[in-house]
């Protein structure tokens, strides 16, 4: 091929279908489902306001303005990018063939980034804040107005004979789900193939990439609960049952803290606890309701069947 304008534009029209091909195959709707994506047009985006989420109150005299709790959490995109090199060599041989299943690669790996953060977000939970200033999964969660504050925990078995492998429990029906995604940029192939470039005429090579920006935070810390003991049917009914005690920040007008209605209805898990979760879940009867794995004749009732959905996540150990 000879090496001028039109067959570089050729070239990298050939390969931009190849990235976009992979990104539409590496696309992993898993993350929509534990995440809510925001489109920014800015350098960060602001949610002061999940310390004190909306709630319809009785109309029975001036309406209750809705201010923003004392919090500042901003969620900032990072900057991401993958880049290939072809060899003017290669391209001058017609060897199109290789570069064309990097950039596809390149595209999957692209569709795969949300979902990969999504995860690599919860993982780190126990040590990324979120909006009150505490990690997201944390012993010690305010709950309350000044000089009436209650610490609430959403990690479960902390310090105690944790596994190498936790599990979650939580509630998607929300609005603002457990993980927030802030969505700058979405990924964008480029070439870089000018030929009198300094580049090109040092390294006989095109550069050819794509860039985005995307950044992770935390919604409700009510609406998820990390467990790191075993998985069983025992633990999940007491990881949902500690969900559905939580209440409001502010005192209705008979000085009660009313709860928030949260339904743990969906487990999400690692593969290290696949096997875990389908006999905990699938089944009307269980061995054990202490150890998931266990074999006997003597099945007991599950309470768990057909109770919560289930979500595998790879990208969680």
């Amino acid at each position: 091929m000879d090496i001028n304008r039109e067959n570089l534009d050729t070239v990298f029209r050939g390969l931009r279908n190849e990235f976009r091909n992979g990104l539409q195959s590496g696309e992993n709707k898993s993350a929509d489902q534990i995440a809510t994506t925001i489109k920014s047009t800015t350098a960060s985006e602001r949610f002061d306001w999940l310390g004190d989420e909306p709630q319809m109150r009785e109309w029975v005299a001036a309406r209750q303005i809705h201010q923003l709790a004392s919090y500042s959490y901003e969620v900032y995109p990072k900057s991401w990018e993958v880049t290939l090199k072809a060899k003017r060599d290669d391209l001058e041989d017609d060897r199109i063939g290789l570069y064309s299943l990097q950039a596809r690669s390149g595209g999957h790996a692209a569709g795969l980034l949300k979902v990969r953060e999504v995860c690599r977000a919860l993982d780190n939970g126990d040590t990324g804040l979120c909006f009150d200033g505490q990690p997201m999964f944390d012993t010690e969660h305010p709950v309350g107005e000044d000089g009436d504050i209650s610490l609430v925990s959403n990690l479960l078995n902390s310090g105690g004979a944790s596994t190498a492998s936790p599990w979650y429990i939580a509630d998607l029906s929300r609005v603002i789900k457990p993980i927030i995604v802030v969505d700058r940029k979405q990924p964008e192939f480029q070439a870089f193939d000018d030929m009198n470039n300094l580049h090109t005429f040092n390294n006989r090579e095109f550069l050819y990439g794509a860039d985005a920006r995307l950044g992770t935070g935390y919604g409700f810390w009510q609406s998820i609960v990390r467990n790191e003991a075993a998985l069983c049917v025992d633990n999940l009914m007491a990881t949902r049952f500690a969900m559905s005690q939580y209440t409001q920040h502010k005192k209705n007008p008979y000085g009660q803290r009313e709860k928030l209605g949260i339904r743990g209805n969906t487990l999400i898990v690692g593969q290290a606890n696949e096997e875990k979760a389908l006999a905990c879940l699938k089944s009307a009867t269980v061995a054990s309701r202490s150890d998931a794995l266990a074999l006997s004749a003597n099945n007991t009732p599950n309470p768990c069947f057909g109770l919560f959905n289930l979500i595998v996540l790879s990208w969680l150990p």
